[in-house]
């Protein structure tokens, strides 16, 4: 299944959630499954960047160019709502 955002607003607001991530260990490499979504931010027609992200935890992972980070339980309840509403409406 693939789900496009195309409203700027709530993409630019998903994407400065993801920025408040911290870096985290690797060691979460071992304990996560396939990723939730494969996502992609474009940033024109041809330049983007993919990463890989898990939602269905009690904290929101991604995967970007081989680092992980992670949202606080309070962020990653309200990017989870966000993208939730975001994915209902497109």
């Amino acid at each position: 299944i693939s789900y496009e955002i195309d409203d700027k607003d709530t993409a630019e607001d998903l994407i400065e959630d993801l920025n408040k991530g911290k870096q985290t260990s690797n060691h979460l490499k071992k304990n996560l499954k396939k990723p939730d979504y494969i996502a992609k931010v474009m940033y024109g027609r041809t330049n983007g960047t993919t990463f890989q992200l898990w939602t269905n935890r009690s904290q929101v992972v991604f995967l970007v160019d081989g680092t992980y980070y992670e949202l606080n339980q309070k962020q990653s309840n309200s990017f989870q709502k966000q993208l939730k509403e975001a994915i209902q409406k497109g």
